[in-house]
């Protein structure tokens, strides 16, 4: 995003940086649809970043997150994939740490929560014709 190609993936929804991410292990989950599953029980996500656009070829991908030290270690293999119809989406990014019992399933709200050490990035998608890009690039994922 230092440049003006870069600003323009942004937009554009074919990259969306996550920046400000400490080098650490991640759990991703990502939802779609305009009743979105909730990962967080309320007020339990740390960071909650709007306003990103998501222009789906059929995969998202994450890379990166966990190799800032050596960026050089990225590759097809320590990146994730998931399976999203084509498309453009409004994108939200949660981050956090989720409750959860040993299962490893959101706790029911109510419960006491076992908490999980392993930070969460909740990728919530909704379809748009015509999403509006206002995401902060100055957003820091450091939780």
């Amino acid at each position: 995003t230092q440049t003006e190609h870069g600003g323009a993936v942004t937009e554009e929804g074919i990259a969306v940086p996550i920046s400000g991410v400490r080098s650490d292990y991640y759990d991703f989950a990502v939802t779609v649809g305009e009743a979105s599953e909730e990962i967080f029980a309320p007020n339990e996500a740390k960071i909650i970043s709007r306003g990103w656009v998501f222009h789906s070829s059929g995969t998202l991908k994450i890379i990166g997150i966990g190799y800032f030290k050596d960026m050089g270690r990225i590759s097809e293999q320590n990146s994730l994939s998931f399976r999203v119809k084509r498309g453009r989406y409004r994108l939200e990014i949660l981050g956090g740490y989720r409750g959860t019992n040993f299962s490893g399933a959101p706790t029911p709200l109510g419960n006491t929560s076992i908490l999980s050490d392993t930070p969460v990035f909740h990728l919530r998608l909704t379809p748009s014709a015509e999403p509006k890009f206002s995401g902060d690039l100055e957003t820091s994922f450091y939780f």
